[in-house]
């Protein structure tokens, strides 16, 4: 032969008797085939049959093989008398019935495999494709050209018959004749490699592949959206909340301050749906289709509602000249009565259309409860809690925030304990129980815990505040005001300082005002 083949290693053959090793085989793809049907068919957003067309009747194939004079390999015989006379298999269009096998084959010529750069003109990128795709490295390594010699109408596709297409001129073949017979071979129009030393085995890493992927794919949470919304469609309610209880558990794992409103908008169309509110089902699921992002708008608005308060607060002072809590009162009486009144009752407005469909939507009712700490309201900040139920540890902060500015610290200290445990270390949680402290009569244990969280994360400019404040509550002027500059350094909010209740003392003092003015 004009070739040299014997890097492909040896060749296989296979007894004219159907072994009881090729029974097995059969068999267990046949088991396989129906495992990738069964997940299959749970794949909601495109539901796969993986159907195989009727197997053939012994006494075709062998008419098949006289007419051709060619005698197919025995794996490949028993698949289309026992399995199926192709259909779904490892290409990208259906494995090819028998009678389309030899389309553009010469099944009695030899075979002749010429590797990957058979064609000079090849394009490496499609050599290295190819490459790609080989079984081994003993194939990879192979890169033949054509011979002198070899026949004029030499083609890739002789003693072959094609198993398929993936399109582009990119075909998969199963040999037939010569001593590769039984192999199969991926031909393009830049030359050949072979990707299996058999049809079973070829066929079987692809079921295997398919069936590990779905298997993934079932467990993604693209998918667990997409059965939500499926059992929504379908009316099965009860099936649709646990699909989105577990999305939604898992995004809370991924990111514990993940704000992902379309699984909020799927918990509220399965809980409107067990409650028996069709209606309120079909107005989300309209509103899914248009934007399933729609309470996210709520919670941008007040976010830029808040955003905006601070910034003209911040110039009111700066105009006001003075940085007194009463100063920041009177500031807020005027922003909030004349300036913000419009894009207030708007952004209330927005949240409350949400939670009118969504009554227990997570993300606006956090967002409120930190509005309402705003609006110096922690009663209205904890009734918008009671109404969060997921495992959050920003939502146990806030509850925490909430009892300690209504001067319950045995509370305040029990949800942050709920929040550490769901979020083991969170340094934010760990600073704001000194301020609990702080708030409730105790300076001195929250100045230790302020700077134990100095020493932690010196650039977490809330530490340095808070514990500033503690001193000054302690009647430590200097130190505070070293901590309180710190804080502003680090991008602090000057007004978050004016705001601070108890530290009036300080804030009268020339150097605290020499402080405020420097910025």
């Amino acid at each position: 032969m004009p070739h040299r083949d014997d890097a492909f290693g040896g060749a296989v053959t296979a007894p004219a008797s159907v072994r009881s090793e090729l029974r097995d085989d059969i068999d267990r793809l046949a088991h396989k085939l129906a495992e990738l049907r069964a997940i299959g068919s749970r794949w909601l957003s495109s539901p796969f049959g993986h159907e195989t067309r009727p197997p053939l009747a012994p006494a075709t194939v062998a008419a098949f093989e006289r007419e051709y004079g060619v005698t197919l390999p025995s794996d490949y015989v028993q698949f289309l008398v026992r399995i199926g006379d192709g259909g779904v298999g490892p290409i990208s269009y259906p494995l090819h019935r028998l009678s389309l096998a030899l389309r553009e084959g010469r099944p009695a010529r030899p075979f002749l495999p010429t590797g990957p750069a058979a064609h000079a003109s090849a394009d490496s990128s499609d050599i290295e494709w190819l490459l790609r795709q080989a079984d081994d490295e003993a194939s990879r390594e192979v890169a033949h050209r054509i011979e002198d010699d070899f026949p004029a109408d030499w083609s890739e596709r002789d003693g072959c018959v094609m198993l398929g297409t993936d399109g582009c001129g990119v075909d998969s073949l199963l040999v037939v004749a010569s001593e590769r017979r039984g192999e199969v071979w991926l031909a393009g129009d830049f030359g050949l490699v072979r990707t299996s030393r058999s049809f079973v085995a070829w066929y079987e890493r692809w079921l295997d592949d398919q069936i590990t992927l779905l298997r993934n794919e079932l467990e993604s949470m693209s998918h667990l959206a997409t059965r939500a919304r499926a059992d929504v469609r379908a009316g099965r309610f009860g099936e649709a909340l646990a699909a989105a209880e577990e999305l939604r558990r898992r995004q809370l794992m991924i990111d514990p301050d993940s704000d992902d409103y379309p699984s909020e908008m799927l918990l509220g169309m399965a809980r409107a749906g067990i409650d028996g509110d069709l209606d309120r089902v079909a107005v989300l699921s309209d509103r899914y289709v248009v934007d399933d992002g729609w309470p996210g708008q709520a919670v941008e608005a007040l976010h830029d509602l808040l955003a905006r308060r601070g910034e003209l607060l911040e110039r009111a002072l700066i105009r006001g000249g003075s940085w007194t809590r009463t100063d920041v009162e009177a500031a807020l009486r005027a922003i909030d009565a004349e300036l913000l009144a419009d894009e207030r009752a708007a952004a209330f407005a927005a949240c409350d259309e949400v939670l009118a469909l969504i009554p227990d939507c997570s993300t606006v009712r956090m967002k409120l409860a930190v509005a309402m700490f705003a609006y110096d309201d922690p009663a209205g900040a904890l009734a918008h809690l009671e109404r969060h139920s997921e495992p959050c540890a920003h939502a146990w902060s806030l509850r925490a925030c909430a009892w300690s500015r209504l001067g319950r610290l045995d509370e305040a200290l029990a949800c942050a304990d709920v929040g550490l445990s769901l979020r083991p270390g969170w340094s934010i949680l760990r600073d704001n129980i000194g301020a609990f402290y702080n708030e409730n009569g105790d300076p001195a244990r929250a100045a230790e815990i302020h700077a134990a969280s100095i020493a932690a994360g010196p650039e977490y400019e809330w530490a340095h505040h808070n514990r500033g404040v503690a001193l000054a509550r302690l009647g430590r002027p200097e130190e505070a005001l070293a901590c309180i500059r710190r804080a502003l350094e680090l991008g602090h909010p000057r007004w978050r300082v004016a705001a601070e209740p108890g530290i009036e003392a300080l804030q009268r003092s020339p150097a605290y005002r020499a402080m405020m003015h420097e910025g």
